[in-house]
C-alpha cells in the first residue's frame, strides 16, 4: 500500500506524518501544570533561596546550566503528555470517526473477503438507507432492497433477470459488515499512530471486538474513514480478511440505482412459462427430495439454496465455511441438475411471492415426510372465508379458514 516517492517528497510526507498535536485537552491542563511545577522544583536553581537579605550571585555558566537542565525537563513533561496522555484523545477522536460511520446515509466503496483456500471476489458497492444496496461485480449486478425483501440481480451478458424475495436471515456481507462496523465502541480501540496510505498521510486506529480486529484508516484531515480491514479468526486455524477500500461517505446516488424494475431488453430467468400453484409443487417435492425425504424446517431462498449446495449430485465440490457464527457455503462448480432443481426452486418461491403480495403465507412442513397426507403450508383464500392446503403427498384441498392447519411458533 505505500508507494515509493521521490527522496525530497519522502522527507516531506515523513515530516508531515510524524507531526504531533502537543496542545493539551482541558482535562489534561490541570495535571500538566503540576507535573511542570514538580519538574521544575526539582531543579537546584528553584529550591526556597536563604533566608537572608542578600541572595548570592552565581556564576553565568550555572544559570544557563539551570535553564538547558529546566527545559529538558519540560520537554520530558511534555513528551510524557503526548506518549502517556494521547489515551483520551485517541478515543475522543474514534468516537467521532464511528459517529461518521453510524451517522451517513449513503457510502459507496470497494469490497473483497479473503478466505483461506477460496477464490476471493471483489466488487463494488452502494449503500442507500434504508439499507438499499447495489452491487456491480463483473458482468453481474445486485440490487437488494432490505426494506421490501427484495432481491434483483441482473447478467449483463446474458441479459437475463431475476427478481426474488430474500430470506429474513440473509445479509449480504456488504451489508451485514456495515452494520457490525455501526456497532464498535470506542472504548475497545486505540490509536496505532500514521502512515502512508496511496502515498498520503493517515490516522490508524484499531478496535477489538466480536472477536475480531477492526483497523480503521483516517484522513488526518477530515477524520473520515477510507480503508478498513477486519481479521476474524477461523476455528479451524487461519482467518478472514474483509476489505473495505476507496471509501465515500454521503455521496448523492441517483435512485434509479436501487430500483427493482427489471430494466428493458432484459428477460426473465423463471422463463416465459406461467408461474402457478404447479411451480410451488414442484419446489416442495424438490426439497424434500433433496432433504433426504423430509420437508425443511423453513421454505426460503437460503434454505433451498443449502440443500442443492448439500447434495453431492447438484454441487459435487461443496466447500463449508463457518464465518462469525453463521454458516456460509460456497462451492466450485454447481451442476447441471443442480441449476435446474434451483430454477424449480426459485419458480415456486415467486408464486409465494405473488401470495404474499395478497396476503400470508404460513408453512408447516417441518418433520413432514413426502408422500404423507400432513399440511406443509397453507394461505387464505381471496374472501377471507376459506383457505388453501398443501399436504406432503403433494395434494391440495380448500377448508373453512377455523380449521386451518396450526403454524409452529
Amino acid at each position: 500500500m505505500l508507494e515509493k516517492l521521490p527522496k525530497d517528497d519522502a522527507v516531506q510526507r515523513l515530516f508531515d506524518a510524524v507531526e504531533v498535536d502537543v496542545t493539551p485537552r482541558a482535562e489534561h491542563k490541570e495535571a500538566l501544570r503540576r507535573r511542570l511545577l514538580e519538574a521544575a522544583g526539582q531543579q537546584p536553581w528553584a529550591q526556597a533561596a536563604p533566608k537572608t537579605h542578600h541572595r548570592p550571585l552565581r556564576p553565568l555558566y550555572l544559570v544557563k546550566w539551570a535553564w538547558a537542565v529546566a527545559a529538558m525537563a519540560v520537554l520530558a513533561v511534555v513528551g510524557w503528555f503526548i506518549l502517556g496522555g494521547r489515551a483520551p484523545t485517541a478515543l475522543a477522536d474514534l468516537s467521532s470517526v464511528l459517529r461518521t460511520i453510524c451517522d451517513a446515509h449513503t457510502v459507496t466503496y470497494d469490497y473483497v473477503m479473503h478466505v483461506p483456500g477460496m477464490e476471493s471476489t471483489p466488487y463494488h458497492a452502494s449503500l442507500s438507507a434504508p439499507d438499499r444496496l447495489r452491487m456491480e461485480c463483473d458482468e453481474k449486478v445486485s440490487v437488494m432492497d432490505y426494506a421490501h425483501r427484495k432481491h434483483l440481480v441482473l447478467n449483463l451478458h446474458t441479459k437475463k433477470a431475476l427478481l426474488l424475495a430474500m430470506p429474513e436471515s440473509f445479509a449480504a456481507p456488504g451489508v451485514d459488515t456495515l452494520s457490525r462496523l455501526r456497532k464498535l465502541n470506542a472504548a475497545n480501540g486505540r490509536l496505532l499512530g500514521k502512515q502512508l496510505l496511496d502515498g498520503k498521510p493517515v490516522l490508524v486506529y484499531e478496535v477489538s471486538q466480536y472477536k475480531s480486529v477492526v483497523k480503521i484508516f483516517v484522513t488526518s484531515k477530515d477524520e473520515c474513514p477510507v480503508r478498513i480491514e477486519i481479521r476474524t479468526p477461523r476455528e479451524e486455524g487461519g482467518e478472514v480478511l474483509e476489505v473495505m477500500d476507496r471509501i465515500v461517505w454521503d455521496p448523492v446516488l441517483d435512485e434509479s440505482l436501487f430500483s427493482l424494475e427489471i430494466p428493458d431488453g432484459y428477460t426473465s430467468r423463471l422463463g416465459s412459462e406461467p408461474i402457478t400453484e404447479q411451480s410451488l409443487l414442484e419446489m416442495l417435492s424438490a426439497s424434500a427430495e433433496l432433504n433426504h425425504g423430509l420437508f425443511p424446517d423453513a421454505m426460503d431462498l437460503g434454505t433451498f439454496s443449502l440443500l442443492i449446495m448439500h447434495d453431492p449430485v447438484c454441487s459435487p465440490h461443496t466447500q463449508i465455511v463457518e464465518y462469525n457464527e453463521n454458516e456460509s457455503v460456497t462451492s466450485g462448480e454447481v451442476t447441471e441438475i443442480g441449476k435446474a432443481i434451483y430454477t424449480k426452486g426459485l419458480r415456486g418461491l415467486a408464486y409465494i411471492d405473488q401470495l404474499k403480495l395478497k396476503g400470508p403465507w404460513h408453512y408447516c412442513g417441518q418433520g413432514v415426510k413426502l408422500h404423507e397426507h400432513a399440511p406443509v403450508c397453507w394461505w387464505p383464500m381471496e374472501g377471507g372465508q376459506n383457505c388453501r392446503v398443501i399436504y406432503g403427498d403433494l395434494t391440495a384441498e380448500e377448508l373453512p379458514l377455523e380449521q386451518a392447519p396450526p403454524v409452529p411458533q
